[in-house]
């Protein structure tokens, strides 16, 4: 292995913290950014010039990031018979 006998334990508590923690930042990133997509989508469309249609406040923002991430969470939960 490529950590000494002595520090293989520490090493590998780290990488899998650092693993987990990893993880965990970067689903919810992409979740995060996956609900300002949606609500840029929805912003294309114009009320007047230069105003989307979708005002948003920042807790609808941060619901809409709740919903995907749990959606995400049910799929991967909850869909083993529909995933491959």
């Amino acid at each position: 292995m490529l950590a000494p006998a002595s520090w293989r334990r520490v090493a590998s508590w780290i990488c899998g913290w650092a693993y987990v923690v990893g993880n965990i930042t970067i689903t919810l990133a992409v979740n995060f950014g996956t609900s300002l997509f949606f609500v840029g989508c929805i912003n294309v469309f114009e009320s007047e010039p230069g105003v989307g249609i979708f005002q948003y406040e920042n807790y609808q923002l941060y619901l809409i990031f709740l919903a995907i991430t749990i959606l995400c969470n049910l799929v991967s939960a909850l869909g083993n018979r529909w995933l491959p």
